[in-house]
C-alpha cells in the first residue's frame, strides 16, 4: 500500500526561503516604480531640451534677419556716401 502524498512540512527554512521571495519581489516593484518615474522625469527633460532648442533655432532666425538688414543697410549707406562724393567732386 502506497502512502498518500503529506502536503510538504512548513519549516523553518522554507518560511525563510518565502519571506526572502516576497521581500525580492516587493523591492522589484518598487525598483520598477522607481525606473518609471526615472523615465518620466527623463521625459521631461528632454521636452524642455526640446523647447529650447526651438527657441534657441527660432532666435538664430532672427539674428540671421537682423545681420542681413543690417548689412543691406550698410551697403546702402556706403552706395550712397559714395554717390554724394562723386556728387559733390565732379562739380568743382
Amino acid at each position: 500500500m502506497t502512502e498518500p502524498k503529506r502536503p510538504p512540512a512548513e519549516n523553518g527554512l522554507r518560511r525563510a526561503l518565502d519571506v526572502e521571495i516576497v521581500q525580492n519581489l516587493l523591492e522589484v516593484a518598487e525598483l520598477r516604480g522607481e525606473m518609471r518615474a526615472s523615465l518620466q522625469a527623463i521625459n521631461e527633460k528632454i521636452d524642455r531640451l526640446l523647447a529650447l532648442q526651438a527657441k534657441v533655432d527660432e532666435h538664430s532666425q532672427a539674428i540671421t534677419r537682423l545681420k542681413t538688414i543690417w548689412s543691406l543697410v550698410a551697403a546702402g549707406i556706403a552706395f550712397l556716401a559714395a554717390a554724394v562724393r562723386d556728387w559733390l567732386f565732379r562739380q568743382k
